[in-house]
């Protein structure tokens, strides 16, 4: 049972990671881009909120969850900060 759980979340956090990469990627080119990766992330927490997922998510492992996706961003950020050569 506890195989299947860490398996559960490296699954969801890769998933987390996925859609970091996919929004960091949307909004490469906007002139104030933590702003539109902080409101792309927060409407897409809100969307996962408003069905329920969210919330049993955090409960289970609350901590993990935020460190891979503040990690994910982050390298997200760097990545797009080193091709715009800041």
């Amino acid at each position: 049972m506890n195989g299947e759980f860490v398996s559960v979340r490296r699954k969801i956090a890769k998933r987390i990671l996925k859609l970091a990469e996919e929004i960091a990627e949307r909004v490469e080119d906007s002139p104030n881009l933590e702003d539109e990766i902080f409101c792309e992330m927060m409407s897409n927490i809100c969307a996962l909120r408003s069905l329920g997922v969210l919330e049993r998510l955090l409960m289970m492992f609350e901590e993990e969850l935020k460190n891979e996706l503040v990690t994910g961003l982050s390298e997200q950020l760097d990545c797009i900060q080193e091709k715009e050569g800041k």
